[in-house]
C-alpha cells in the first residue's frame, strides 16, 4: 500500500525578492513598471501575509535577509553588522 502522491517541488535557478514599502497593495499594483513585468516573465507573486518584525525599516530588511534583526532597532546610517545569519 502506498501513500498519496507527493507533488514535485520545482527546481528554481533564481529567486528575486522585490520589496516595495510604504504603500498599500493596490498602490503597488498600479506602480509596477513594464520592466518588472518583463523581468518576472508574468510570474509575479504577492507575499500578502508578511508582517513587519520592527519599526523602522532596516531591522525588517535584516530579518528578511539574515533571519534576525541582530539587535538593531533603528535605521542607522553609520552602523555595521558583522554577525552570521540568524545571529
Amino acid at each position: 500500500m502506498t501513500g498519496p502522491a507527493v507533488p514535485m517541488v520545482p527546481a528554481f535557478d533564481h529567486i528575486f525578492v522585490v520589496i516595495m514599502e510604504n504603500h498599500s497593495p493596490p498602490d503597488h499594483r498600479q506602480r509596477r513598471t513594464r520592466a518588472v513585468h518583463q523581468l518576472a516573465g508574468g510570474k509575479l507573486r504577492l507575499a500578502a501575509s508578511y508582517t513587519a518584525v520592527a519599526h523602522p525599516s532596516l531591522p525588517n530588511y535584516l530579518a528578511l535577509t539574515g533571519g534576525s534583526t541582530f539587535g538593531l532597532t533603528t535605521d542607522c546610517t553609520h552602523c555595521f553588522q558583522n554577525a552570521p545569519p540568524g545571529g
